[in-house]
């Protein structure tokens, strides 16, 4: 009798391991999808939904939201510690500063009124939009600080000692309008070979190819060098400082 009731103990253990390895067939584990919207602020938390009522980091919003998605930032300022800009766009979203920051309703943007500033800090560009294809749109920001020196890995310009100090586009259909972009610099570099900047505010590689639209933007105070001349290298009466 013993041996029987042992037989139907380990019968009944066989059929629930058969039911939960049924039960792990039919329920995998699937890992977040990205999202077609998403809500960042400067006070946003690294581990938040990206969600109206919950905003994120710029940085992780940037990463969370899907090719095609719209992206809408708040109010303040967004800058970083470390990196080459402070926003890389390698997927083709629509990019939107100016969002009031409402935990709730239909999202209401106002650049004027909500200033959503893009920090370079002096010591990185700001955006950097390259590497996708499809139409991206930077819409309602304030670009300012950003500093290109010895960033030149998607520049071929000719002895350049930076390219876009504000932004660089060199990739993918790109729309830039309702910003203000100014106090970039594309180089700050004094050596005497390489000193010429390209494009304080903006440069785009490629330009004819790309379709980019730059249209509704203040653009100003932008240097495309400090130095005071260009350096053994430049064209006699090339003036550096463009």
């Amino acid at each position: 009798m013993k041996s029987l009731n042992m037989h139907k103990i380990w019968w009944k253990i066989d059929i629930l391991i058969a039911i939960l390895c049924l039960i792990l067939i039919e329920v995998p584990n699937h890992p977040v999808s990205a999202l077609a919207i998403v809500f960042v602020s400067p006070t946003g938390s690294g581990v938040a939904d990206c969600s109206q009522s919950a905003p994120c980091t710029l940085s992780t919003g940037l990463t969370t939201v899907d090719t095609g998605g719209t992206l809408y930032a708040a109010a303040g300022t967004y800058s970083a510690i470390s990196g080459n800009e402070v926003v890389l766009l390698d997927k083709a979203i629509n990019f939107y500063g100016g969002w009031n920051g409402a935990a709730s309703g239909t999202p209401y943007r106002d650049p004027a009124t909500n200033v959503s500033i893009l920090d370079g800090g002096d010591a990185r560009r700001v955006i950097t939009a390259a590497g996708f294809t499809g139409q991206a749109q930077i819409d309602g920001f304030t670009i300012h600080n950003g500093n290109a020196t010895g960033k030149v890995a998607l520049c071929s310009a000719t002895n350049a000692a930076g390219c876009g100090g504000g932004i660089l586009v060199s990739g993918g259909k790109t729309t830039i309008e309702h910003c203000i972009i100014e106090d970039n610099v594309a180089s700050t570099t004094t050596d005497a070979t390489y000193r010429i900047g390209y494009g304080g505010g903006i440069y785009i590689q490629n330009a004819g190819t790309l379709g980019v639209m730059i249209q509704n933007n203040i653009i100003r105070y932008n240097d495309a060098s400090t130095a005071a001349t260009c350096g053994t290298l430049a064209i006699t009466g090339k003036d550096c400082t463009r």
